[in-house]
């Protein structure tokens, strides 16, 4: 597939993809941050699809997500989506990681398909702000490499990870 790469920006060079949501190449990893079908069919097919029984079966319960590489916020967007669209009266609490935050500051920065756009909006709050608080919803991003944080991670009980 022939992919679109518009201007470099630092060490991020963004991808336009076929299913209309943007990624990025990291020319210091010299690697994608997504697949190159695109940013949002890898969130859905990988994160989303197999969480939809666990939301099926979890009406009035809390659902507890860890995003162990939040990168663009699209598991976590897609997860929101999915869970507002599957449960009445979504209780979710979501632990996002990233150790990259000039990947996280161009979440104001990518396009991404009008369904999404409600998402984007409160996700693009990250990283000068490090918890979002929203209806049902509480957003805690943790800046630090993952494999730091595993044994504090220990202790939580996650639904979907």
């Amino acid at each position: 597939m022939n992919l679109d790469v518009a201007k470099n920006v630092s060490n991020l060079i963004p991808v336009f993809c076929p299913d209309n949501s943007q990624t990025f190449f990291n020319t210091i990893f010299q690697e994608s941050y997504h697949s190159k079908v695109g940013a949002l069919l890898e969130a859905e097919y990988k994160f989303a699809e197999p969480c939809k029984n666990i939301l099926r079966n979890s009406q009035n319960k809390k659902i507890k997500i860890l995003d162990p590489f939040f990168e663009h916020s699209y598991n976590t967007g897609v997860a929101l989506d999915l869970t507002y669209k599957t449960c009445k009266n979504p209780h979710i609490e979501i632990i996002a990681i990233e150790k990259d935050v000039e990947i996280i500051k161009e979440i104001k920065n990518i396009q991404v398909p009008e369904a999404y756009i409600q998402w984007k909006n409160l996700l693009k709050r990250f990283p000068e702000e490090d918890y979002i608080e929203f209806e049902n919803i509480k957003i805690n991003l943790l800046i630090d490499d993952i494999f730091n944080l595993i044994s504090k991670l220990e202790k939580h009980s996650f639904d979907i990870i």
